[in-house]
């Protein structure tokens, strides 16, 4: 079975945006091909590359940048919002390989920006030597 996974990100923006490593790709739901038109409405929606330097953070390992649709509701992106602010430290928990997580929001005030950051530590031993994994909220 699959689930809906990355594709899913497409119900809030048009051109989710990935930089990780030597990678800088985005996709964009609305682009159309010469020979077969609406890519979309096949099924397919294809990366194009991208300067390093659209980055928002340089620093960074990796950056996925997700800008809403134009025409997002402000329900839904009140609903987003508010399931950003319960982010929970949990989400850490079984992705072993991610280090920390930094959410972004500054569609409503960009003077004043929603964030939410989560990192992991390194897994430690208590008392008993039962591993923890430790997640900083």
């Amino acid at each position: 079975r699959k689930g809906i996974g990355f594709k899913s990100v497409f119900k809030i923006t048009d051109t989710p945006t990935i930089h990780s490593g030597p990678w800088h790709f985005q996709f964009d739901a609305n682009l159309k091909s010469d020979s077969v038109g609406d890519l979309k409405g096949l099924g397919f929606i294809v990366p194009k590359w991208v300067l390093p330097s659209t980055k928002f953070f340089p620093n960074w390992t990796t950056e996925i940048a997700l800008p809403f649709k134009t025409d997002l509701g402000s329900d839904e992106k009140t609903a987003l919002r508010r399931d950003l602010e319960k982010l929970d430290g949990a989400l850490l928990l079984n992705l072993t390989t991610l280090r920390s997580v930094e959410l972004e929001d500054s569609t409503l005030d960009p003077e004043r920006p929603v964030r939410r950051s989560l990192a992991r530590h390194d897994i430690v031993t208590m008392a008993g030597d039962v591993p923890w994994r430790i997640v900083e909220i």
